[in-house]
């Protein structure tokens, strides 16, 4: 997983996360309902996923490891449900803050 600045995108690239985006929030979710009612799309599922994981990883020697995994799982989602082939984009914030 490389992590690129979302600073740093092009107009192209801006279009193409969006629609990759907005197609995952318009998936409908793949988790058991009975179990997490709130997800409704695949968008909520990685959000429900990390509200019940926040817990037992925010406070653990884990936090940095899952939350990478975490990352890929989602990019990786955005690759093969909707098409996208660029990166999950961060905000590198030492960039804007010097």
């Amino acid at each position: 997983m490389l992590t690129h600045d979302s600073g740093d995108l092009t107009k192209e690239e801006r279009m193409a996360y969006t629609t990759a985006v907005n197609c995952i929030l318009k998936a409908p979710s793949k988790l058991p309902a009975g179990q997490y009612p709130g997800a409704k799309s695949r968008y909520d599922d990685f959000v429900v996923v990390h509200m019940n994981m926040t817990p037992s990883v925010h406070a653990t020697a884990n936090f940095m490891h899952w939350h990478r995994y975490y990352i890929w799982a989602y990019e990786t989602a955005l690759r093969t449900e909707c098409g996208y082939e660029g990166y999950q984009y961060v905000s590198i914030y030492e960039v804007y803050t010097k």
